[in-house]
């Protein structure tokens, strides 16, 4: 009997902790043919309504909701109500909308005279920005001020809303809406909470409003549209993620304030009032992401204290630190900007097409690495602060400020040296790689690799047309012509060094260097010299090692390589070799230098196949970008010793046609 009782225990304990032990289970919702007295066990037992529906969930349960050919005019509050590390409450929304809006009854309308009509309300309050909508979804426009409404036009306050038609019409037979909900997805409090595939529109406040302490929250293909303040918007500490959402035609597209912490990778935000992305305070990253053509700045970090929080102005979150990588952002009043006392960090970023490219304050911190800033209407960069920090990018044409001075793209070189900025940047135009915005040219060296500014790969998001600038019909278009080309005037391609053995016999290490020098040259004034010293008693037989930097723009197999060498009648081995992304190594033809004076030397890919080492692992295929071309020289010096000298220039490689 005791044993009994025991289990009777422990079977209460499960059912009121919720154990995993208990398997989850999916409550279905249909608003169209649902019934709130069912249990929703099944698509055939949905209840109606999101409240009934979500009331019936618990730690690890799926709330499904059916479509339908109307959206739900409800909105999904969660209060405290979530789940639980590893057992989260999932909302599948099965592309599902929720609408804010709600009917404004013919009779409730007071006729003022000359065509203006008064309906009475106070849901206009705080964050609260109601408006009214056509029918046909599109918004009625609105005055700024009750004495100055038009036709055609509406005016809210916190005693109602004021519509003036024209003569003879009345607002109730309009069919007009008002957006009389204040948020499409509440949560105040609770945790650990999935919700992919849903729409919210036409809320007075946010399409989703996160309060709170929350965690765990966890946001997929999700859309914020039309609605009075934010797309999506997280306050307090909340911590939320967002893979792949859109946010459009909102007064802010996103909005995260205090304390919060978030992070979006592969969201559109376009078209909004204010500000596309607006972070006030806590920590933020942004990948792969779209942001354009919203009125104010693209992107805006302040500072928030979060008082209310017990914050200070020293808490670590209280200045607002963001980081932005491989996104394109476009239009507006700036691109992005970043406030006294706040962080911002940007890599492989376009920015394009804004009053101001970037904009960092007095006392902002900035810092923007291999990106573009082109073809802005006032300036591409404009920081007033010391701390300020950019290099490895791109400016066209390349209006410059640095603290109190203006340079034009003439003055480059002088903005370089009175800010230490910038150093292997360049003002050139940028060419687009196909239809998107990671670039073919300019090129700069930068880290060991060959590179072009800008995003790294092709934004692909879940919503919304293709993301692609139209390619200037004047620029060259170095996709299809897929020859890259060094002449060692500027850049040294060959520039890393590799003795075998690394060091002599006494334990020190070889002197060994790859620059440019003047001494020879094919077509040019420049060649790279390969200059090693090899002590005596050492092999019989050394090997050199001559890499090239990283190509990043070998974004296709290589089909040709061809280069000038020098040979000086030594009869020194020089073997070519390629070498993908993934470490594999593809070597091609041998030559021995028993010539003298300047010759091409060509390795056709088709005509010679590269051989793969026999013990590699790999799958055979060039696997880019990077890729990097490789000298194995085997110096005609033996174990006496002496200075290797070795020149190369004119280097041509030719890619397999896209």
């Amino acid at each position: 009997m005791r044993r009994a009782h025991l289990w009777l225990a422990v079977l209460a304990v499960v059912l009121a902790t919720g154990s995993p032990w208990l398997a989850a289970r999916t409550v279905y919702v249909n608003h169209e043919s649902g019934d709130d007295a069912r249990d929703g066990v099944s698509p055939e037992a949905a209840v109606q309504t999101l409240s009934r529906g979500l009331g019936l969930c618990a730690a690890g349960d799926t709330l499904s909701l059916s479509p339908g050919k109307e959206p739900y005019y409800e909105n999904l509050v969660f209060g405290s109500r979530g789940g639980r590390p590893g057992r989260p409450i999932v909302i599948e929304g099965n592309g599902a909308v929720l609408s804010g809006l709600r009917p404004m009854p013919a009779e409730a309308w007071q006729d003022r005279g000359d065509g203006l009509w008064f309906y009475p309300t106070s849901f206009q309050r705080g964050s609260l920005r109601p408006f009214l909508v056509r029918p046909d979804g599109t918004p009625v426009p609105r005055a700024a001020r009750a004495d100055a409404v038009g036709v055609g036009e509406a005016h809210w306050n916190n005693q109602g809303v004021l519509w003036r038609g024209r003569p003879g019409e009345h607002p109730g037979e309009l069919g007009l809406r008002g957006t009389l909900c204040d948020a499409g997805v509440a949560i105040s409090g609770a945790s650990h909470i999935t919700i992919r595939n849903l729409t919210c529109e036409h809320f007075a406040n946010d399409g989703y409003n996160i309060h709170g302490h929350s965690q765990g929250l966890f946001f997929e293909a999700i859309v914020g549209r039309h609605n009075g303040d934010d797309g999506f918007s997280i306050h307090e500490d909340v911590g939320a993620t967002v893979h792949g959402g859109w946010f459009h035609n909102n007064t802010y597209g996103i909005q995260d304030v205090n304390h919060s912490r978030s992070t979006y990778v592969g969201v559109r935000v376009e078209a909004n009032q204010a500000h596309g992305v607006h972070f006030n305070g806590g920590v933020h990253s942004l990948s792969d992401a779209l942001i354009r053509d919203n009125g104010l700045d693209q992107l805006r970090v302040d500072p928030d204290r979060a008082t209310h929080l017990g914050g200070t102005p020293e808490h670590p979150f209280a200045a607002g630190t963001t980081y932005v990588r491989n996104s394109v952002i476009l239009g507006g009043r700036s691109g992005v900007t970043v406030s006294r006392g706040s962080q911002l960090a940007l890599r492989h970023c376009y920015i394009g097409g804004a009053e101001v490219g970037a904009l960092a304050e007095a006392g902002a911190v900035m810092h923007l690495v291999g990106s573009v800033i082109a073809d802005c209407r006032r300036t591409e960069l404009h920081c007033e602060s010391a701390l300020g920090r950019f290099d490895a990018n791109a400016y066209w044409p390349g209006r410059l400020h640095w603290l109190e001075t203006t340079y034009t793209p003439e003055q480059f070189a002088a903005y370089q040296e009175a800010s230490g900025q910038d150093r292997v940047s360049v003002v050139a135009a940028p060419v687009s790689l196909s239809r998107g915005f990671r670039l073919s040219a300019p090129t700069i060296t930068w880290q060991d690799r060959l590179t072009a500014p800008g995003p790294q790969s092709e934004l692909d998001l879940a919503f919304g047309e293709p993301v692609w600038r139209t390619p200037d019909p004047a620029a060259p278009d170095t996709s299809q012509a897929g020859t890259l080309r060094f002449d060692f005037e500027s850049v040294n391609p060959w520039s890393r060094v590799y003795p075998v053995p690394e060091k002599a016999p006494d334990g020190q290490p070889l002197a060994a260097t790859a620059t440019l020098s003047a001494d020879q040259a094919v077509s040019g004034r420049q060649a790279v010299k390969l200059e090693v010293d090899l002590p005596p008693g050492g092999p019989p037989n050394w090997l050199i090692k001559l890499f090239s930097i990283h190509l990043e723009a070998c974004s296709r197999p290589v089909r040709t390589v061809r280069f000038q060498l020098y040979g000086d009648g030594s009869g020194t081995r020089v073997a070519l070799r390629l070498r993908d992304a993934d470490g594999e190594s593809f070597n091609g033809p041998a030559v021995s230098l028993d010539w003298q004076g300047w010759r091409q030397v060509t390795w056709d890919l088709a005509e010679t196949p590269p051989r793969v080492p026999p013990t590699a692992r790999g799958n055979g295929r060039q696997d880019g970008p990077p890729l990097e071309v490789i000298l194995d020289i085997s110096p005609a010096i033996g174990a006496a010793g002496g200075r290797f000298v070795l020149y190369a220039d004119d280097l041509e490689l030719v890619l397999e046609e896209p």
